[in-house]
């Protein structure tokens, strides 16, 4: 019997289409199955070349066929076959080296061609064909000469599926092992046979990690196909575990009675890997869903409060009878809310800049103790409001860091505002600054409510907050530490926290690279001087409160101030008054504030003037295209007045009307 007919006699069984294909790459043989499937196809055995059926280059199917003859695995690739209607058939194909034992041919490929849709059902399918083809072997023992020929086809194929393939006897004793089974199993062939199945195929439920029933039991019991297990740890030979897929099928004599069973497996180690990832992000995503729920309530809170009490104070100042007491306090209260509102847009704004990575640190030579002297005078009030008891212990000596002076004070200052936070009244507080190699050590310790265990490996996470109660007396949107954990990092440092649980405190670590300095940091400015003189001064902005209100504060330094709604009315304004400064909203409805400006520097003539822009929008990006439209400065509401007046202080002589 030559090569062809022992291949269309043994491959006419199975279900895939089968291709032998030669060293010139011309089909040498077809099986039924792929007669089937390609039957409107003009195929002459040993005439036609594999390439010319195949949408893909020639050069790219000669390459595939020339790797297929350097494995005896199979190795996959996708054949997109051109029908004659113009259509076109894509297979997944695998090919391997095929060589038969005893036979003088030179090297061929052996091809198996399943079609894309039906790949998901080809355990079921390829084990109802191999009982088949076990009924059609037990048939043929009677012939010793075909016997051995399809003993050398069947572990050819056998050898050639990409699956694990295990066959027993009727008793559950291992009669083969393909050589997937022995690489996904550990056992080789010659140390299997004659084993009872159970203990080279030894599987595990994945969650309860109990012994599940052997397929191959349950089918030598019902005499049925066992579909597809899922959830199976497959434990090898050295104890090493493979997450696997499993099926099985009874082998049957000519007569029907069950002879043996075939065990199908797959290794499915890298969905389960991918399916674990996907429902860790499914718990992730939930988790901080709800992290976001309480961080918007919250947020309303924050809001609210403040809202609360400044439309109280206003209601109080439009009372006739209200005395210059209550409309003292009334002020005050209004500042202090302002200053709070503002506080939680920074805090949502420095959050939003720092995730993005869009904030610039402005690096230079610090001594940490004047970082730390800087951030406790903005928390001085707090911890004077609680009472607390601070302990300093800062290392003699320059400790300097390559930083950012106002994003370290704002560093230190959230641990310490945290700490202060969090601490009931009356409480202590331990600050320290120390050397630790190469690196300055800033610890923050405190005897207050501690932090959950479950919740410290989450403290930095934004929308994370611990616990609090319904007063939530201690205010803050809960992203301060965010914030700090973001900005070390970018300082190229580390933060970390401990805490033993509630009601035990909480300590926060600070770590930051030292660097040499041959001379003592610069020293931090001192403030700018009084604005002098009276200026001539037009504010711009639609908002008609916001701009009455800031041309009021102006004029009460002494300056004349006039006031435009619109980008056309600031135009003209400007043309008629000749005003000095010019505070320019940017959100203007009509003509925009970037427009405004550019027409304003438009008016050489005019001569030199300053112009500020006076506005909501703050990123990065919104300030470098002020500067690109002609500003000079750029502030964000709400108005910070000692600002202002810095900027004005520095105006030219030639811009103070006498």
């Amino acid at each position: 019997m030559d090569t062809r007919s022992q291949f269309e006699d043994l491959a006419n069984l199975l279900p895939e289409a089968m291709l032998l294909v030669d060293m010139d790459g011309l089909i040498q043989a077809t099986n039924a199955a792929a007669r089937r499937q390609l039957g409107k196809l003009d195929i002459e055995p040993g005439l036609t070349a594999l390439a010319a059926l195949c949408i893909e280059p020639p050069h790219q199917v000669a390459d595939y066929l020339r790797s297929c003859r350097r494995v005896v695995a199979l190795m996959p690739a996708t054949l997109t076959f051109r029908l004659p209607c113009g259509t076109a058939l894509p297979l997944r194909a695998q090919g391997a080296r095929f060589a038969p034992a005893g036979e003088t041919t030179a090297c061929w490929v052996l091809l198996r061609l399943i079609p894309k849709h039906a790949a998901e059902s080809r355990f079921l399918a390829m084990n109802r064909q191999i009982e088949k083809l076990a009924h059609e072997v037990d048939l043929r023992r009677r012939a010793e000469l075909d016997l051995i020929d399809q003993r050398e086809w069947f572990r050819v194929t056998l050898a050639g599926i990409g699956d694990g393939v295990i066959v027993t006897d009727i008793h559950g004793a291992i009669s083969f092992l393909n050589p997937v089974a022995e690489a996904q199993t550990g056992w080789s062939l010659a140390d299997a046979l004659g084993r009872p199945v159970e203990e080279v195929f030894h599987i595990v439920n994945e969650e309860t990690r109990t012994v599940v029933e052997n397929p191959v039991r349950r089918v030598l019991a019902e005499g049925v196909i066992v579909g597809l297990a899922n959830h199976t740890i497959l434990i090898r030979k050295d104890h090493s575990e493979l997450h696997i897929d499993d099926s099985g099928a009874p082998i049957r004599d000519a007569q029907g009675t069950l002879i043996g069973v075939v065990l199908v497996f797959h290794d499915i180690t890298e969905r389960w890997r991918l399916e674990q990832q996907v429902r860790a992000r499914k718990v992730e995503l939930e988790d901080e869903h709800r992290r976001k729920d309480e961080f918007l309530a919250m947020l309303g809170h924050e809001l609210r409060n403040p809202m609360s009490a400044i439309k109280t104070a206003l209601e109080l100042q439009r009372l006739p009878s209200a005395s210059n007491e209550a409309l003292q306090r009334a002020g005050g209260v209004l500042n202090r809310q302002v200053k709070h509102l503002t506080r939680l847009v920074d805090e949502l704004l420095d959050m939003s800049r720092i995730s993005s990575g869009k904030i610039n640190l402005q690096r230079e030579v610090l001594d940490i103790s004047v970082v730390i002297h800087s951030a406790l005078e903005l928390v001085e009030p707090m911890l004077q409001e609680k009472r607390h008891v601070l302990f300093t212990d800062l290392a003699a000596g320059s400790l300097c860091v390559n930083g950012d002076l106002h994003r370290l004070i704002q560093v230190i200052g959230n641990v310490l505002n945290n700490a202060a936070k969090y601490t009931p009244h009356g409480g202590t507080i331990h600050l320290a600054a120390k050397r630790v190699d190469d690196a300055v050590d800033i610890s923050v310790r405190d005897n207050g409510m501690g932090i959950p265990l479950t919740l410290l490996s989450r403290v930095f996470d934004i929308f994370t907050q611990s616990e609090r109660t319904l007063a939530r007396s201690e205010g803050g949107l809960g992203v301060g530490l965010t914030v700090v954990h973001r900005l070390v990092e970018q300082h190229g440092g580390t933060v970390a926290v401990h805490s033993d649980g509630p009601g035990t405190g909480s300590e926060f670590r600070i770590r930051l690279p030292l660097v040499q300095v041959v001379s003592e940091p610069p020293s931090t400015p001192h403030s700018s001087p009084a604005m002098p003189g009276c200026r001539k001064m037009l504010v711009v902005d639609d908002n008609q409160d916001a701009a009455t209100m800031v041309a009021e504060l102006l004029r009460m330094f002494g300056n004349e101030v006039s006031v435009a709604f619109d980008g056309q009315e600031a135009i003209s304004f400007f043309h008629q008054e000749l005003p000095s400064v010019v505070l320019l909203d940017i959100g203007l409805p009509g003509m925009d504030g970037y427009t405004v400006a550019r027409t304003l520097r438009a008016n050489a003539a005019r001569g030199p003037f300053t112009l500020i822009a006076l506005t909501g929008y703050g990123q990065p990006e919104d300030i470098r295209k002020s500067f690109e439209a002609g500003f000079d400065h750029h502030l964000t509401k709400p108005l910070d007045i000692s600002k202002l007046l810095d900027i004005l202080a520095a105006t030219p002589a030639t811009q103070v009307l006498n």
